[in-house]
């Protein structure tokens, strides 16, 4: 399970540009892989316009690529 949100900011008007939250749930498919599944709800401030609010569903496949230590103990 994951949980994100991410605050966009800027140093000219308006501060305050994007948010983004994130929510889902990943699936490990071996143990050096996993498939992501989730929502994201990003909202863009606009001063000029009428500010747009978006969803998008994440589908997402990782690979973890970790080097085996050659260090003897």
């Amino acid at each position: 399970v994951y949980v994100n949100n991410e605050i966009f900011l800027s140093d000219i008007q308006p501060h305050f540009q994007r948010n983004r939250f994130a929510a889902g749930m990943n699936f490990r498919t071996s143990p050096n892989a996993f498939i992501l599944l989730g929502y994201l709800n990003q909202y863009d401030f606009r001063e000029d316009k009428p500010s747009v609010r978006r969803g998008f569903m994440q589908v997402g496949w990782y690979m973890e690529f970790a080097r085996k230590s050659t260090a003897r103990q």
